[in-house]
């Protein structure tokens, strides 16, 4: 146990030791503060000097608006499609052998699977005419 305990301490220690390393400063790096990240003109501060427009598509077009609304409720409706599944396990698990319960998982998650094919030909379908769309205006 004391061998055990040892060995533990040390490859814990040592952990510590190399992330120590690791985490040096170097005296010439600016390193950059977290809080930085969060300033509001972050992205302007990077891409102008480069010559980048930062210009936000989704704050100013119609069709940036709606791609995000979009974005949202397929991102809602793949949390609950995990739901569902986890659901369906949950109820596979504890069914103890009973048929009907270990039926029932097996419709949920066949249901979920065919809900969630839905929504990515939605998407496939969603993407390509917007697609199509912005070409059409642009041309």
């Amino acid at each position: 146990m004391k061998k055990k305990l040892a060995i533990i301490i040390t490859i814990i220690s040592s952990m510590f030791l190399i992330g120590s390393f690791a985490m040096a400063e170097s005296g010439t790096v600016a390193r950059p503060n977290l809080g930085d990240a969060f300033k509001e003109d972050t992205l302007n501060t990077i891409t102008e000097p480069a010559g980048y427009d930062t210009v936000d598509p989704e704050k100013s077009t119609v069709e940036g608006i709606v791609g995000k609304i979009i974005r949202l409720a397929l991102s809602l409706l793949g949390l609950i499609f995990i739901l569902i599944i986890f659901l369906a396990a949950d109820i596979w698990m504890k069914a103890n052998g009973k048929e009907e319960r270990v039926l029932k998982a097996k419709k949920l998650i066949s249901e979920a699977l065919i809900g969630i094919a839905f929504v990515l030909v939605a998407y496939a379908l969603s993407y390509a005419l917007g697609d199509l769309i912005s070409k059409r205006t642009l041309t």
